[in-house]
């Protein structure tokens, strides 16, 4: 149901949607209070969830433990708690999350869009996600990096920390496959090798 005025979700509604695997409920006017996402819990099985352009504040999927997909952005959204057991894609740019979470650390994650936020540091996890292909964390206030972050993520193509507060590159390179680095506009120095 996208791009109509749907302000909430009704316990009814979502009782009768237990087989339901993808919703798309984006450019709507929902804002999905706690309480409300707290009754996620009878979508067990589903896999994709979009509610990107509403007027959610604050997102609560930790239920939602099949969900490979998840877009929320452009919400203005101040919290974010997603599981992430079955977690491939998230897209959260254009809110104002200074942090967010996910748990169990995401394994199978692919893409992750953190773009455009008030971010200070990325998640803890991020170097340790084997599968992750793009992460994309521009745009935000982010000030130091995981000092494993070019090593464990072997499969980390494109990365795109532009327009943050960094000053110092992790030295330790090895294993790195990147093939688009974008650090433009951030308060470097130097760069790792050339001291």
């Amino acid at each position: 149901v996208p791009g109509n005025r749907v302000e909430k979700l009704p316990h009814e509604v979502l009782c009768r949607m237990q087989h339901i695997k993808k919703i798309d409920l984006r450019m709507n006017s929902l804002s999905l209070l706690p309480s409300e996402t707290a009754k996620f819990h009878f979508l067990e099985l589903v896999t994709h969830l979009d509610v990107r352009a509403n007027q959610i504040k604050d997102l609560d999927v930790r239920s939602l433990k099949s969900l490979e997909y998840l877009n929320c952005e452009r919400n203005g959204m101040q919290s974010l708690q997603v599981n992430g057991s079955s977690l491939k894609n998230l897209y959260a740019t254009d809110n104002v999350l200074e942090t967010f979470s996910v748990n169990p650390k995401p394994e199978w994650l692919v893409n992750l869009d953190i773009s455009r936020n008030k971010l200070t540091c990325l998640p803890s996890w991020a170097s340790e996600c084997f599968f992750m292909v793009k992460l994309d964390a521009s745009h935000n206030v982010i000030t130091d990096l995981p000092p494993r972050l070019f090593c464990d993520a072997r499969k980390l193509k494109v990365l795109n920390l532009s327009h943050n507060k960094i000053s110092e590159v992790p030295s330790d390179l090895q294993n790195c496959v990147l093939e688009d680095l974008h650090l433009e506009h951030n308060c470097l120095t130097l760069f790792p090798g050339t001291e």
